[in-house]
């Protein structure tokens, strides 16, 4: 799984708060996680390689295919929306076919 323990991107940040995001980890509530995840990397205007990062794990637990299926603006959406942001490229609409699913 790419959403890592403890998420690197996060370590070393004064006054970050990663108790509710490993413990979703350790109890495998995978979503829970990438969308506590987001939050934190909204809030804090966090790296490229950060969003990069989550962007592999939602494409990797599918969540842009899910995030098609809710009419509000998903974690996986925002996140999608970093990436594409942050890159300044053109990326696939979210839960467009991914690598993995040719």
């Amino acid at each position: 799984m790419a959403i890592s323990m403890p998420p690197v991107h996060l370590t070393g940040l004064p006054n970050i708060d990663l108790s509710a995001t490993l413990q979703f980890l350790e109890h495998n509530e995978l979503e829970l996680a990438f969308d506590g995840m987001v939050d934190l990397g909204d809030d804090l205007d966090l790296s490229l390689a950060f969003w990069q990062h989550l962007d592999r794990a939602a494409r990797e637990m599918r969540l842009y295919r899910k995030a098609l299926h809710k009419p509000h603006l998903t974690a996986a959406g925002l996140c999608h929306g970093h990436v594409a942001a942050a890159s300044g490229k053109e990326q696939p609409a979210p839960g467009g076919p991914t690598r993995s699913e040719h």
